[in-house]
């Protein structure tokens, strides 16, 4: 009797690899209105995540809608600082100023404790010599 092939799921969300960091490719899109304290936090607090978790594997645009009104209605930006990752799908809208990093985290399907264990455990080398920093 022939067995019948079944399709593999589809991953619709990234998976964290070593250390809690993504290995596919992120694009994200910042919406904000104008060089605002919130603008910079969110900015700011991007960033950092980005270099803590994607390691170098992302791209950021951003969009100040003073300067293009059109992409508010264009890109259905419901409010602002939002943050949006655009790729790998499913497309994830993120409103705030980013400063939760564990709800952000958490929204970006990428988890804290996969981080926090892979970094404890890379301490615990160090620490007996088996591997250097």
């Amino acid at each position: 009797m022939a067995k019948s092939k079944r399709a593999k799921p589809r991953e619709t969300a990234p998976r964290p690899g070593q250390g809690g960091r993504l290995d596919v490719r992120c694009i994200f899109r910042l919406y904000v209105a104008g060089r605002t304290p919130r603008y910079e936090a969110a900015r700011l607090h991007l960033k950092q995540l980005c270099k803590e978790h994607f390691a170098g594997n992302y791209s950021i645009e951003m969009v100040d809608l003073l300067e293009h009104p059109e992409r508010a209605r264009t890109d259905n930006v419901i409010a602002i600082p939002m943050l949006e990752r655009v790729s790998p799908e499913p497309v994830v809208r993120i409103i705030g100023d980013l400063s939760d990093k564990q709800s952000v985290l958490g929204a970006l399907g990428v988890s804290m404790m996969t981080t926090v264990s892979s970094e404890r455990l890379n301490n615990e080398e160090v620490r007996r010599g088996q591997r250097h920093p």
